[in-house]
């Protein structure tokens, strides 16, 4: 059996940056939706990374791949992803913002604190936590899923507006990461077709 994936890197952060993002409609709270966002940015920027590694010494690659990063650094969605991921990694900072309409709470129904550790039960944008150990080293956040109803909605700061011309519909997170998978997947099936191993 021939093996037809000539860029593996590439592909396999693509597949890794796809994953994250079907996981990200999934998410039960904001702190794991964090966690996901943050990942999938890392992934979609290693794409791009890990497909210049692979296409290097093919013929015509470079120029190809040149051309390519201008676009991509052009384009307010992509542009969006390489600096919203440079935020995360390099200054712990991320875009996404929460507000949590809480509806009803009742402490005595939100069960135990995990582990059995001293616990605080805290209020916030990002919905209901316990804050485990609190003042100390090991000191987190753990989110709470029961003791009553609430919506939280995330939203991108300075979202894109525009993507291959065109504004775009929606500035959600899970539509934008879904519209950077769909570009990613265009691009290294693009360098696979015209850079495939001879």
């Amino acid at each position: 059996m021939r093996n037809t994936v000539s860029f593996p890197g590439a592909r396999r952060k693509l597949d890794e940056a796809r994953r994250l993002s079907e996981q990200l409609d999934q998410a039960q709270d904001a702190a794991t939706f964090r966690t996901l966002f943050s990942a999938f940015l890392s992934a979609a920027r290693a794409a791009i990374n890990a497909l210049r590694k692979d296409g290097a010494g093919r013929e015509g690659f470079r120029k190809w791949h040149d051309q390519k990063l201008v676009e991509i650094r052009q384009d307010a969605l992509l542009r969006f992803v390489l600096e919203a991921r440079d935020e995360d990694v390099h200054e712990g900072r991320h875009r996404l913002l929460f507000s949590t309409q809480l509806q009803r709470f009742d402490t005595s129904q939100a069960g135990e604190p995990p582990g059995g550790y001293p616990a605080t039960i805290v209020l916030g944008n990002e919905g209901p936590a316990w804050i485990i150990d609190e003042g100390k080293p090991s000191q987190r956040s753990v989110p709470i899923h029961g003791g009553g109803s609430w919506a939280t909605l995330v939203v991108i700061a300075d979202a894109p507006t525009s993507h291959r011309g065109h504004a775009l519909a929606a500035t959600d997170p899970v539509t934008v990461c879904g519209l950077v998978v769909n570009y990613l997947g265009e691009l290294v099936h693009e360098a696979e077709s015209k850079f495939r191993d001879r």
